[in-house]
């Protein structure tokens, strides 16, 4: 099952020079089913650009939303599967029932020029267990609260050989509440890969604690007291160059200790469960 990374930046879209080797695009990322179904993590940006290579319908896209901030929804009115008619898209919304009607209220005629009547796609949401549902496809997943504003979740994924887990838009140091580290270490645990928030770094931690975002430091402990594969670093902040995220990626592979192979993500990326 191959994991493709369609958007990797945090909060607002950032085109321009200084973005083009990591991306522009906000949170998504997909998986390739193996009987021709597509898992979505989220329906940022990147949303769109998945869309222009999507397979012909009739297709099946279960979504996955960890929640529904403007920058994990906003490639959703843009993604072309949903103007085709065959195509099944498919909101699994087990922790958060209301996910799935926040994300599609964009089509309302004012905030997009499309109401839900012009949709051509099958759209339907499915409250029952995201694991019931997928494991018919050959997927395992379950979920975790995190640490961000509103209610925000992230998913561990169990592939056939490998397993995945997606948590953006969290907050590591929980010292203002919230779910303690222990809680996450444990939903981490021995993963093959970690896809993390590393939005902010440590010399920002005096302004930017109780954002729901964590810091670079925290998340690389995480990583080694889970003991996972490989850690990579997303929800990059929408400020921050591509050389200063060369600079992101450098400090964690050295607080790693080469231990934990680490990667920045960056669209285009793909790897397998």
């Amino acid at each position: 099952m191959k994991v493709h990374i369609w958007g990797a930046r945090g909060s607002l879209p950032a085109p321009g020079p200084h973005t083009v080797r990591y991306g522009g695009n906000t949170s998504c990322i997909s998986i390739s089913v193996d009987d021709g179904a597509t898992l979505i993590l989220d329906a940022g940006t990147g949303l769109a650009a998945m869309g222009l290579e999507a397979p012909e319908p009739p297709h099946t896209y279960y979504v996955l939303l960890s929640h529904p901030h403007w920058d994990h929804i906003q490639g959703l009115p843009f993604f072309a599967p949903l103007m085709c008619p065959g195509n099944q898209i498919v909101f699994l919304t087990e922790p958060a029932p209301d996910v799935g009607r926040q994300a599609m209220s964009q089509f309302d005629g004012i905030h997009f020029p499309l109401c839900r009547d012009d949709i051509q796609a099958d759209i339907r949401v499915d409250g029952r267990s995201m694991d019931d549902v997928l494991s018919q496809r050959g997927l395992h997943v379950s979920w975790q609260e995190m640490n961000h504003t509103g209610t925000c979740f992230g998913f561990r994924i169990q592939g056939p050989r490998r397993s995945m887990v997606y948590m953006t838009d969290n907050e590591l140091d929980a010292e203002h509440g919230g779910v303690p580290f222990g809680t996450f270490l444990e939903f981490c645990r021995g993963a093959d890969v970690l896809v993390h928030d590393t939005q902010f770094l440590d010399e920002e931690r005096a302004q930017r604690t109780g954002w729901g975002h964590s810091f670079l430091p925290d998340v690389c402990q995480l990583a080694r007291d889970a003991q996972v594969g490989h850690l990579i670093l997303f929800h990059h902040d929408f400020q921050r160059s591509d050389l200063e995220i060369d600079a992101l990626h450098l400090a964690a592979c050295e607080a790693l200790g080469g231990d934990i192979a680490c990667t920045a993500a960056f669209e285009g990326m793909t790897f397998e469960i």
